[in-house]
């Protein structure tokens, strides 16, 4: 009988997250446990363990743990005997009334006639109360008392698995959240180095075009492109606000509490080769843990199933009292008492096939969901070659482009370039360092999704 987990029941929900957090490598960190309001600084481990202890979605999470033991409790109630107590107030409408005739019951030498005269004993004509109590223990239904506490305890080892792929979920959201973060602040740091280009490239123009040596629409095209540069960082600095907005709604916080994030978008090398990977996964996923708590559950369908053939059984103890002139007015008794419903046209077979139909389900879900995650690893695996491998052509890009607009910033100020060859470069150093954010920002969020497809907690 599976029932050792009940008097740890109402720490289940709290030590499964303090076990993630331990795992999670969270749970001891530098740095207060609240974000002060000048906007201290954040780790990427600190976001992460506020949204393991107050984010919503984990909390509710966590009370399905909760609410699927006190179901046990419920279920194991029934094994203990059932005891009902009713009290009835009644009057009659009818009389009712018993005669007993002179001598009924004999004549007798010693005593004459008995009764000697004729007795009637009738009912109260006012109101009369009645105490009736019961206790009934089953004695078979004991057995499928236990089989239904197995099976809520399955359910709630099922409703921990779903916590655990709750705490998952959410570490991989504030990892992305975060990454993201870290990434709007590189291309704001883009835009301001285009900005402070610019705003010197503009300070050159108005010189050559107050010296006559370069025409007005070239100092309007460097101050087009200065003010498109400006209206970049201000979309930057926009989206940066709602990013921040978005992880503080992950860790549970007011959404305006100012904060800072720390560190840059440099991916750490992938150490775990496939093979490792894909044993990882199967063996940490709570989907394929769950899986196979659903076969157990759609096996003990059967069992319950199965034992409604089982007559039901139990012993029972009556007493009951009236306050009425009828005989007798009080009766107690103790008894055994069989319930079989020994023919139902066909419902419970259909019943067992119908849950040995839902066990093959449950089996075939195995498969599938073992199919699902290595599929899942795979492609996060290939998704972060391919990226780690555009971070590189990205690098590349960069690099170039820099030089680029070195070079050709060198020959515009001896004259052999043209404005245009300038803005041109500058362009493309832009983009090449968008293309950079973008490659590196791809490698850290198929990380994340690496971790969570192998289970990391």
């Amino acid at each position: 009988m599976a029932v050792g987990v009940l008097g740890d029941r109402r720490k289940f929900s709290c030590l499964a997250r303090c076990f993630a957090l331990a795992l999670l490598g969270c749970a001891v960190f530098s740095g207060p446990l609240k974000a002060q309001d000048d906007g201290h600084t954040v780790s990427i481990e600190q976001a992460i363990t506020w949204a393991l202890l107050d984010n919503p979605s984990v909390e509710n999470a966590e009370l399905d743990v909760d609410k699927a033991g006190h179901a046990i409790d419920e279920v194991w109630a029934d094994y203990f005997p059932e005891m009902k107590v009713v009290v009835s107030a009644r009057r009659n409408l009818t009389e009712q009334k018993y005669t007993f005739d002179q001598g009924v019951f004999g004549s007798f030498a010693a005593t004459g006639p008995i009764p000697a005269n004729d007795v009637t004993i009738k009912t109260n004509e006012d109101w009369t109360g009645v105490v009736q109590l019961s206790v009934v223990q089953p004695i078979t239904g004991i057995f499928k008392v236990e089989l239904e506490v197995d099976h809520m305890t399955l359910a709630q080892m099922i409703a921990a698995e779903n916590l655990r792929m709750t705490l998952q979920d959410t570490v991989k959201q504030v990892k992305q959240q975060y990454y993201q973060i870290v990434a709007s602040q590189a291309d704001l740091s883009n835009a301001g180095e285009s900005i402070a280009f610019y705003e010197a490239l503009e300070r050159e123009m108005a010189n050559k075009v107050e010296e006559q040596t370069a025409l007005t629409y070239e100092l309007l095209e460097v101050q087009a492109r200065l003010a498109q540069a400006r209206q970049e960082a201000l979309t930057d600095r926009n989206t940066i606000a709602s990013q921040k907005e978005q992880l503080n709604n992950l860790m549970g916080r007011d959404p305006m509490e100012p904060f800072q994030v720390a560190g840059a978008l440099n991916p750490a090398a992938l150490l775990v080769d496939s093979e490792t990977a894909r044993e990882i996964a199967l063996d940490r996923r709570p989907e394929m843990r769950e899986a196979l708590l659903r076969v157990d559950l759609a096996e003990n369908n059967v069992d319950i199933a199965e034992f409604d053939y089982i007559p039901d059984a139990g012993a029972v103890f009556s007493y009951t009292r009236a306050n009425h002139n009828l005989i007798p007015d009080t009766e107690m008794y103790v008894g055994l008492q069989l319930s079989w419903e020994f023919f139902d046209w066909g419902g419970r077979y259909a019943n067992v096939q119908a849950q040995e139909v839902g066990v093959s389900q449950a089996r075939n879900d195995v498969h599938a969901t073992r199919s699902q995650v290595v599929s899942e690893v795979n492609a996060a695996l290939r998704n972060i070659e391919d990226a780690q491998a555009a971070v590189g052509v990205a690098g590349l890009s960069q690099q170039a482009s820099q030089e680029k607009l070195r070079v050709t910033m060198n020959r515009f100020e001896e004259g052999a370039a043209l404005l245009s060859d300038v803005l041109d470069a500058e362009s493309e150093l832009s983009q090449a360092n968008d293309d950079a954010v973008k490659a590196a920002l791809a490698v850290l969020g198929y990380q994340a999704d690496l971790a969570r497809a192998m289970g990391e907690e």
